[in-house]
């Protein structure tokens, strides 16, 4: 078991200017949830991958185990307010700070293996978790609250596997969310494990071979 880092959730949001006139921060509004559960929680809200690279030296600094992350994205790229990254580059600027930690992230279709390849075999984080499709906002934000009060409620200390799945699955079968989880395999370099949770369905879940993916 984990015993240096804490049970807390570190969100970290990035969206469009249109999104921040018009209030749509889901990445607020769960902290706000979070602040009613009295899960502890920390909230920052970056534009550039600059703010990034000096934000992720301060959720190392909180020793919170959960990095969220609320932002927009497609199948290659991570979008901040003023620019984008392709996820190398992200994993580049985070990596050094996700060993033993979970990556959870609200972007639409940016939950992939390539993300996923790219991410967790460099920064030793345990798994990364989201959706593979384009998500409304009211969606992603009371599943991302549900999320963490269910697992607050199920277990204050720690993230365990089987209680992740089983979570995730009553809110994919509630919210009609689709969500891959993918984790890394003990003593496995070489391959992550792929869990596809969808509505009403048995979760799928395959070993995925990890190839080098350089730039």
């Amino acid at each position: 078991m984990d015993t240096k880092h804490k049970y807390g959730v570190f969100i970290v949001e990035s969206l469009t200017l249109d999104d921040e006139k018009n209030g749509l921060l889901d990445g607020q509004i769960l902290r706000d949830i979070l602040d009613l559960c009295q899960i502890p929680n920390e909230y920052y809200y970056i534009r550039t991958s600059h703010e990034l690279q000096e934000i992720i030296n301060e959720f190392d600094k909180s020793e919170f185990r959960y990095l969220h992350l609320s932002c927009h994205a497609d199948k290659t790229q991570i979008a901040f307010t003023f620019e984008e990254l392709f996820f190398y580059e992200v994993a580049e600027l985070i990596k050094s700070k996700l060993k033993n930690k979970r990556v959870f992230i609200s972007a639409c279709e940016a939950c992939n293996f390539e993300f996923a390849k790219t991410l967790i075999p460099s920064s030793g984080c345990y798994s990364l978790i989201g959706s593979p499709t384009k998500i409304n906002f009211d969606k992603s934000a009371v599943f991302w609250s549900g999320f963490y009060h269910l697992m607050n409620e199920t277990n204050n200390i720690r993230m365990g596997q089987p209680e992740i799945r089983t979570v995730l699955q009553k809110l994919v079968d509630t919210y009609d969310i689709p969500i891959n989880y993918y984790s890394f395999i003990s003593n496995n370099n070489s391959e992550l494990k792929e869990n596809l949770l969808r509505p009403n369905i048995e979760i799928k879940s395959t070993k995925k071979t990890v190839f080098d993916n350089e730039a």
